[in-house]
């Protein structure tokens, strides 16, 4: 293989792997329902958060962090990350099993951002 093609299969490699990212904080938010009379979106819900928390590999906290809804917190400080903040595309597929379980759209939102590594927990399966 040539260096020059060596060189854009990695940089696509490393495009496709920042799609998800590690954030400090994340919840779920509710899409497309009824609520209060009429149809509301982007609706913090606790319920979805913590079970979501639960399911996103462990370790993670549910809470109040400054907001007025619950969050995920988890974040370990690592020169080599793996899984020490929330990856935010398996923490949104845990709100939308969340949400499906309960009936209704939720997806996942997250905050602080952090640099470094993180991969899918897919990424990792046999």
């Amino acid at each position: 293989m040539k260096f020059s093609s060596m060189i854009v299969a990695a940089a696509l490699a490393v495009t496709s792997v920042q799609a998800c990212a590690s954030y400090k904080e994340c919840w779920c938010v509710r899409d497309n329902f009824k609520y209060q009379g009429k149809v509301q979106n982007d609706v913090p819900w606790d319920e979805d958060t913590v079970k979501a928390c639960e399911a996103n590999g462990g370790g993670g906290v549910s809470g109040y962090y400054g907001q007025n809804f619950k969050e995920c917190y988890r974040y370990v400080k690592r020169t080599w990350r793996l899984d020490g903040a929330i990856n935010n595309c398996d923490f949104s597929n845990d709100c939308a099993a969340a949400g499906k379980a309960a009936g209704v759209t939720s997806r996942g939102l997250c905050r602080d951002k952090i640099s470094g590594v993180h991969w899918k927990r897919t990424e990792f399966t046999a």
